[in-house]
């Protein structure tokens, strides 16, 4: 009898350690979705004004090269290319780094913080 009631308590302490796994994958799913759309939410708006502003100033420079053609004209046409080039590489560099800092925002969020003494 004694038997049967230790392998039952192992069942239970097996089927909450299983139910504690599933919920930390959930929570890992949870968290790499989030992060991933966070990331990319992120990097649309900060690329959004940068390339706004380059199409404003390519329109601007292409509106002033049509009515007269001075040196100022080439003046916008740097100004859109730089923001362009600066659109690229923010693109390059701001996904990694939003991706970065949303794995560890929602990591604190969805994990506790385990103690070095219980393991």
């Amino acid at each position: 009898m004694d038997g049967i009631k230790e392998k039952i308590k192992e069942l239970s302490e097996s089927l909450r350690c299983c139910a504690e796994l599933r919920a930390d994958s959930l929570k890992l799913t949870a968290v790499e979705l989030l992060t991933k759309m966070s990331a990319l939410l992120l990097t649309f708006l900060v690329l959004s004004l940068p390339l706004f502003f380059a199409v404003l100033f390519l329109l601007v420079a292409i509106t002033i090269l049509l009515v007269r053609v001075v040196g100022v004209v080439w003046s916008f046409f740097i100004m859109s290319a730089a923001l362009l080039l600066f659109s690229v590489i923010l693109y390059l560099l701001c996904r990694p780094l939003f991706s970065k800092v949303m794995l560890r925002t929602f990591c604190r969020m969805f994990f506790k913080k385990e103690n070095n003494d219980e393991k």
